[in-house]
């Protein structure tokens, strides 16, 4: 069954931090945070994401529109360009506010007495964060298909990538808008497995995992709601229910390298 700690308000920073730590020690599989940042940070950010030029269609198997860039199904090389190109639109989605995400790597950062840094490769850098509003599938019952965040990381593609020498793998979302009841992060009590992954044809990518293969396994319904931040142990099999309302989240990964930092990417 799933461990979760859930922590009210933005203010608890010692929480934060420890929690962080039985995160990374797998101690605990999720942490929830109430109210992470204030309204009117979350609709400066939202306001932003709607109004950026950068705002595109993701263009692999994922419907939503996105500033920022995904690792997922690309080479270290085509992702890094993008993430070149793209670094000033992400930036620009924090313009007159806060950047909540940053705010958030410092805190687990200083607690943990550890260096934490953006992924690289070559000479690039990974974005701290992505901004995405996942598409509506009136045929379907979730926003984002049930999957993992492992599958995508650790395979060939990556071979030569910092991201595959971590040790435990933490996805990153903070809710710049979500009402809650909708748009629910769904949490299977199921993790990842290379036969697990084989079995629902997978392998590389952890995206989609089939009904089917999830049809009598129990999960756990987060109602997250705008200004909360999830820490997800990445393992876990997770997808968005359906949402009727506009849901703009802030997506990245963090991970823990063997000599102690900690590296994030998108």
């Amino acid at each position: 069954m799933m461990r979760m700690v859930e922590i009210d308000g933005d203010h608890e920073q010692k929480l934060i931090g420890r929690a962080a730590h039985e995160l990374v020690r797998n101690r605990v599989d999720a942490v929830w945070i109430h109210g992470f940042a204030k309204g009117d940070v979350c609709d400066a950010i939202a306001g932003n994401f709607r109004k950026s030029s950068a705002l595109l269609p993701r263009k692999d198997n994922v419907p939503g529109l996105m500033v920022g860039e995904s690792h997922y199904a690309k080479t270290p090389s085509a992702y890094y360009e993008t993430c070149r190109q793209s670094c000033e639109s992400v930036d620009s989605l924090f313009e007159g506010t806060e950047d909540p995400v940053r705010r958030l790597y410092t805190t687990v950062g200083r607690h943990l007495e550890r260096k934490i840094r953006a992924a690289h490769f070559a000479h690039g850098e990974a974005l701290h964060t992505r901004a995405i509003a996942w598409q509506d599938r009136p045929s379907s019952s979730f926003l984002l298909q049930p999957h993992d965040d492992v599958s995508q990381v650790f395979c060939e593609r990556n071979k030569g990538w910092e991201i595959v020498d971590i040790r435990t793998l933490l996805a990153v979302n903070f809710y710049a808008s979500c009402k809650a009841g909708q748009g629910m992060l769904r949490v299977y009590d199921l993790r990842h497995s290379p036969e697990l992954a084989m079995q629902a044809k997978v392998e590389g990518v952890g995206y989609p995992y089939p009904a089917e293969l999830l049809s009598s396994t129990r999960y756990t319904d987060l109602a997250v709601r705008t200004g909360d931040l999830v820490l997800l142990n990445g393992a876990f099999i997770h997808g968005v229910t359906r949402s009727q309302e506009h849901r703009i989240v802030l997506n990245s990964f963090l991970g823990d390298l063997r000599d102690g930092e900690l590296i994030y990417w998108t």
